[in-house]
């Protein structure tokens, strides 16, 4: 019998994204117990926190692009456990390597503007606050850069073979079975994450077309179009349902030009009606 796990350690590993940002706001414990007095009530009812900033749009790129770049990492990637690390798998790897370079690349330029006009924010910032102006909520000017950062670790995935410790044989063998289990329950969990990206993207797309009165954007296929470019690379057990449910909304959803839906009733009427088919299909596989 063909062991699962060691089938599917060949064809991924885990993946750890971590970012880290200065969030530009600080806690004020003097105001908050001052609110606390005026109102009669206990201090901890209230936080009051400073936002440290006034609006710097080259801050808000930065946490705009560290948002952006979590998506990017979910989308690339399966879940695996709430430890943080996620499966990638193999065939996703250069793809997902190569866009991390570039980002992290782009997330270290954001960086460098910001840094250069840290010293003049925290200037502005002393009108902004006026009396709540603390110079201690802020960090060095040559210590800012080090409060963003991102980083990407690569684990194997776990396999009751590597297991080795100084355990009886009938221990040892129910931590193997264990690890075992978990692996598996992961590969499931994960292979259900691609159906349901599949089944929410076509179920969109029924709502959407089926209500004639309905406006909707292009993204409503370019996501779609998106989607089933990278389902391949993520298809973690190589399952041949969910290529060929893929290759149907590829070859009936996907490639419409999402203006003709628009302006020709009849063509998306017909869209709507494949998309709603393919969607009872994929309850079938789903469970429901």
């Amino acid at each position: 019998m063909e062991n699962k796990t060691m089938n599917v350690k060949e064809r991924a590993m885990l993946v750890a994204l971590s970012i880290s940002v200065w969030n530009a706001r600080s806690y004020d414990r003097n105001i908050s117990e001052k609110i606390a007095k005026e109102h009669n009530t206990v201090t901890d009812v209230g936080r009051y926190n400073k936002r440290l900033l006034n609006k710097a749009k080259s801050y808000e790129s930065i946490i705009q692009y560290a948002g952006d770049t979590r998506k990017w990492h979910y989308a690339n990637t399966l879940p695996w456990s709430d430890t943080g690390a996620r499966i990638l798998t193999a065939q996703n790897f250069p793809h997902y390597s190569e866009e991390y370079r570039h980002r992290k690349e782009r997330l270290d330029d954001l960086r460098s503007i910001f840094v250069s006009e840290y010293p003049g924010l925290k200037e502005d910032s002393k009108t902004l606050l006026n009396g709540l102006y603390v110079e201690s909520d802020y960090p060095m000017d040559h210590e800012i850069g080090e409060r963003f950062s991102m980083k990407m670790s690569i684990y194997p995935l776990p396999s009751g073979e590597d297991f080795r410790v100084d355990l009886g044989d009938a221990e040892v063998a129910i931590v193997r079975r264990r690890i075992e289990e978990q692996t598996q329950a992961a590969q499931v969990l994960a292979m259900r994450d691609l159906w349901s990206r599949l089944h929410e993207g076509v179920s969109k797309l029924v709502q959407r077309l089926g209500d004639p009165d309905a406006i909707f954007r292009d993204t409503l296929i370019t996501n779609l179009r998106d989607l089933c470019s990278l389902l391949p690379r993520l298809n973690l057990t190589n399952d041949p349902e969910l290529e060929n449910t893929r290759l149907a909304v590829e070859e009936k959803l996907a490639g419409c030009d999402p203006q003709l839906l628009r302006d020709d009733a009849a063509v998306r009427a017909r869209v709507a009606a494949e998309a709603a088919k393919i969607q009872q299909t994929m309850a079938a596989y789903m469970g429901g």
